[in-house]
């Protein structure tokens, strides 16, 4: 009888080994793939954050135009004020 579970314990063994190394390669697979996965999260995040900071800069570009064009448009009134007077 001893013999007997002696020799099912070493057929168990001997099949659970390859599954214990297969579970290793599994975990191992995880691993990568979830670092390939936190990767491209900040790939993509920090692509997010440039496109933000480029629209940042674009407004402000735009903000600097339009004050511009403000003060081109003070000046110009200006001159059609006068212009308007000596044309009275």
């Amino acid at each position: 009888m001893q013999d007997s579970l002696t020799r099912e314990l070493a057929v168990a063994q001997e099949e659970i080994e390859p599954l214990e190394e297969e579970l290793q390669i599994e975990k191992c697979r995880s691993t990568k793939l979830e670092r390939w996965l936190d990767k491209c999260k900040l790939e993509s995040e920090t692509k997010e954050l440039r496109d933000i900071a480029q629209l940042w800069l674009e407004k402000d570009m735009l903000l600097h135009q339009v004050k511009n064009l403000s003060s081109e448009q003070s000046g110009l009134e200006s001159e059609l004020r006068a212009f308007k007077c000596v044309i009275q």
